[in-house]
């Protein structure tokens, strides 16, 4: 090979350190507007919603850090062995983190109904 013909190397710029004190972030902030609710989360029913909350899962954020070996032992709680896998809840919970909204219309109106009483409760405080 010519030296004409490699590629050139590219630049590289030094990423900051985080601060002491605060957490490195594994992602992007997520998008304004956004709920964090697992009920939003399509297949998640209330009875889904109760097991959830007495396993200690209440936000999508939590949903989409479960591992493998908590998956299956909610599913057992729950009683619907491979809903995680069937009703892609991990994955819906990760797009709605993204910016998406909720797949079913039920779940978009009560984000809506959520986000107008977040909305309220803000103008209560001030």
């Amino acid at each position: 090979a010519k030296a004409d013909d490699l590629p050139l190397p590219g630049k590289f710029r030094e990423v900051a350190a985080p601060k002491a004190g605060k957490k490195a972030s594994k992602g992007k902030a997520p998008a304004a507007g956004f709920v964090d609710a697992v009920i939003l989360v399509d297949g998640i029913g209330p009875k889904g919603d109760e097991v959830l909350k007495a396993a200690g899962i209440t936000t999508l954020t939590q949903l989409a850090a479960l591992t493998a070996d908590q998956i299956k032992d909610l599913e057992e709680k729950i009683g619907k062995p491979d809903a995680f896998a069937k009703g892609e809840w991990v994955e819906q919970a990760k797009e709605m983190i993204a910016g998406e909204e909720p797949r079913s219309e039920v779940d978009k109106k009560l984000k809506a109904k959520m986000l107008k009483e977040q909305a309220a409760s803000k103008g209560e405080e001030e």
